[in-house]
This record gives structure tokens, sequence and C-alpha cells, in this order.
């Protein structure tokens, strides 16, 4: 006879304790992190071929006291959920909400529940780098921000604070890869990706604004690493809102680098070569020339560039401010 987890719950059932071979270490850790991202004891069972005995014994060895909270979003279905945050936005209490939804109190307080300071302490300690308190005031604004717009599924800290801090490292320049972000959580990749696509479709507007932040700011911290003067920054912030629609479909490298090579042709800036600047910033000077080429030019009808040291006469009257 099997249990769901509801009965586990509901019912207070502990089962007994029985005899299984050994179960490997990677094992062990790949089942906790299932359970931590919220599958139930049958979907870690049809990912291990264990049984559910096993998974629960070994859960309950894990957890302890904290076994429950494993369960609380499986434990209230999404319609259950959207009425909740519905509820609770239009002004109704806690006692209110559980007359009408048949969600206990308790559990209706678990659901409210403010975790996203401790999802935040998890992600950073993972990252091992320190956060200065003027990022972590905009992590937490963006946080509160999304946490009103995103669906019922997303709303919970474990699966959005990872992606809001990704955000807003990226927007002030500071370089993160998703891998980190995801190894210092407890979402896959595809929950990951899957956070991010919800948080771009609701705040289309961060998508853009985020990203043109993002690129004024390398273009700031290449201006400091050359010693270039502030006309730099100006020119090179012209440059990319003139032609943003023709080379946004790229990494924010190749964008800072593409605009900071036209600036320094608009300039007639010497000093510094072409190529060091794809080197500061880990890209080929072949892809800056393929996108000037391709994406800048050839849309135009403008042929017979031959690369930036060759044919810079080409590109000029395209950088008239």
């Amino acid at each position: 006879m099997t249990f769901t987890d509801s009965q586990v719950v509901l019912e207070g059932f502990k089962p007994k304790k029985k005899r299984v071979s050994p179960i490997a270490p990677s094992l062990k850790g790949r089942i906790v992190k299932l359970r931590k991202q919220f599958n139930t004891i049958k979907q870690i069972a049809e990912q291990t071929n264990l049984a559910y005995s096993t998974i629960m014994d070994l859960l309950l060895e894990e957890f302890g006291e904290k076994y429950d909270k494993y369960h609380l979003f499986k434990m209230i279905s999404k319609e259950t959920a959207r009425t909740i945050v519905v509820l609770k936005d239009k002004g109704y209490n806690m006692d209110q909400i559980s007359l009408k939804t048949g969600i206990s109190t308790a559990r209706l307080d678990s659901f409210f529940k403010d975790s996203s300071p401790q999802s935040f302490k998890q992600i950073v300690k993972g990252l091992n780098r320190k956060i200065n308190n003027k990022i972590r005031n905009e992590i937490f604004n963006l946080y509160s921000k999304l946490w009103i717009r995103v669906g019922v599924h997303y709303k919970k800290a474990i699966r959005l604070m990872p992606v809001v801090i990704y955000i807003v490292l990226k927007i002030n320049g500071l370089q993160i890869r998703s891998k980190e972000i995801i190894d210092s959580s407890v979402l896959s990749q595809k929950q990951f990706r899957n956070c991010l696509q919800e948080v771009v479709k609701h705040c289309p507007e961060y998508v853009s604004r985020d990203r043109k932040k993002i690129v004024h700011k390398k273009i700031s911290n290449l201006k400091a690493h050359f010693q270039f003067d502030s006309e730099f920054v100006q020119v090179s912030g012209f440059l990319l809102e003139k032609f943003w629609y023709s080379i946004n479909n790229t990494t924010d490298n190749i964008l800072t680098g593409v605009v900071s090579v036209l600036t320094l042709i608009k300039l007639g800036i010497k000093l510094v070569d072409y190529s060091e600047i794809g080197k500061y910033l880990d890209i080929e000077s072949s892809t800056l020339y393929y996108q000037v080429k391709n994406k800048i030019l050839k849309p135009l009808g403008i042929n017979g560039f031959r690369g930036f040291k060759n044919t810079p006469e080409v590109l000029l009257p395209l950088l008239l401010v």
C-alpha cells in the first residue's frame, strides 16, 4: 500500500523504517534537490526509480521538522492560490480568506510569509561575493514590483529571487553568469529559464531599459580602463541609441564592443587599437566586423567595407552626431 503526499501530511502518517540498500550520496543529494524544487514524491520516484517509502524515509531523515515545508504549494492548487492572492489584494484578512477558501489560517500564514531575505542570503552565500547596500536595495525593490505582476507559481521566493538577483547584477554591469545563479539556488536550468521568461512576459519594460543600462555601465567601465575622456561616453550613448534596433539582438558585450569601436572611429582615437576593445570585452574583432557589416551596413545597401582600419571612411557618414 502506498500513500500520497497529502495523506502523509494531513493524516500525520510517518512511514516505518524499512531495510533498503544503501543509497549513494549523489542520489541522496539529487532527491533532496528535487524536493526543494517542490517535486512530489511521485515525480521523484519516476525520476529515480525508487519506492515511495524509500524516498519519504530519506526526506524525513534529511528535513526532520521542516519536512512539511515542501508540501505547501503542492497542497494548494494554482486556482486556489490565485484566489487567495486576489482576496488578499482586495483587503480580506486571514480569517475571511480562510472561510472563503477552506485553507487554514496557519497554512495561509505560511503562504504569505516573506522568505525573500532567507533566499537572498542563501544565493549570495553560494555566489561567494559581497553585495553592497545600494545593490541590495535595488534587488528587494525589483523583487517587490515583480512579485505583484508574475503568476502565482513564480511568487515563491526560491523561484523569483534568483532571477531578480541575476537581473540587478546585470543591470549594474557586474559580471554574472546564469549558471552561477542556478548553482547557488535550488532551481534547475529549465526552471530558471522559465522564471526569467515569466518576468520578461509580465515586465517587458525591464528588457530594453535594463539592457541599455547594462551597456552604458560597460561603456563607462571601458572608458575608465582606457582613460578616455567624457566625450567618449557621450558619443557612445548617442550611437547606442542610433543603432539600437539594428544590433540589439546580440550579447551585451558585443553591443558594447560595436558601439565603442564606432566611437573610436568617430573621434579619431588611435592610441587604443580596435582589437584591444575586443580583448577587454572577451570577444573577437571578427565578431564586431560581422555585426557592423551585416547588421548596420547591409540593410542600408552599403558595400565596400573591408575592416575598421582599412575602410573607416565607409562608416564615417553614418556616425554624424
